[in-house]
């Protein structure tokens, strides 16, 4: 579709603007342009379409430079409803001559694919072993992806970890426990005879409770924040 250029020129008289002459120019399009330009401009062409078609029907088809908020008294002169008319003519029949735009034609993004497609390539996954020729054709024609999306998704999954472990935090009733213990007879300390015994009556390991013993002797008597396991609120004691 050729490119027109509308140049409207325009004097001032007793303060106001108007239209003076106006010239349609059609832009005739150079032989010698690079394929890079003409791809480049197929893409800014399909995305003011894609624009375009989004905006509500009665947008559609007024010119940018007529709905400017810098044009805050409308002429009435019968030269500029000339070229607002024709403007709008024209407008109307490019849109029509529009071609559809394909949602294929813009570039791919990331996509997640769905449950039932994950659950199979899951159940397929196997760590240390690949998938065998008949395997890998058999994904393709059950999940609908191509080899590329497979090897992809297969090389993703491999970067996969264990889950991170969530750090456990001390109920009211540990808590208060275990202070009762430590300060018994004002010792401010846990035997080792003792250890092995609270960690079985409170659920928590030897270890867990080594360092909340060392913590709770180098920082002293200070107030505690605590976080509700429940409500995972901060509240003060």
């Amino acid at each position: 579709m050729p490119e027109w250029l509308w140049t409207v020129h325009t004097v001032k008289e007793k303060g106001e603007q108007k239209v003076a002459e106006d010239t349609v120019t059609i832009i005739e399009p150079s032989p010698y342009v690079s394929t890079c330009e003409r791809v480049a401009q197929d893409c800014r062409e399909k995305v003011a379409i894609h624009r375009l078609l989004q905006q509500p029907e009665e947008e559609q088809c007024i010119p940018d430079w007529f709905k400017s908020k810098k044009r805050k008294v409308q002429s009435e002169s019968p030269m500029e409803d000339a070229v607002h008319e024709t403007l709008m003519q024209w407008s109307e029949v490019s849109r029509q001559n529009m071609p559809m735009v394909d949602k294929w034609d813009f570039p791919l993004q990331r996509r997640t694919f769905a449950p039932e497609v994950v659950d199979m390539l899951e159940a397929s996954f196997t760590e240390g072993k690949k998938w065998t020729q008949i395997e890998r054709q058999q994904l393709i024609n059950m999940t609908g992806l191509t080899r590329e999306q497979l090897q992809k998704w297969r090389d993703n999954r491999k970067r996969v970890g264990p889950p991170k472990k969530t750090r456990s935090y001390l109920t009211d009733a540990q808590y208060e426990r275990l202070l009762e213990v430590y300060h018994h007879d004002g010792r401010m300390s846990i035997p080792l005879e003792e250890r092995e015994q609270l960690s079985t009556e409170l659920g928590i390991s030897r270890e867990k409770l080594r360092l909340w013993i060392k913590s709770h002797s180098s920082r002293g008597e200070v107030t505690r924040k605590r976080k509700n396991v429940y409500s995972c609120k901060t509240e003060q004691k």
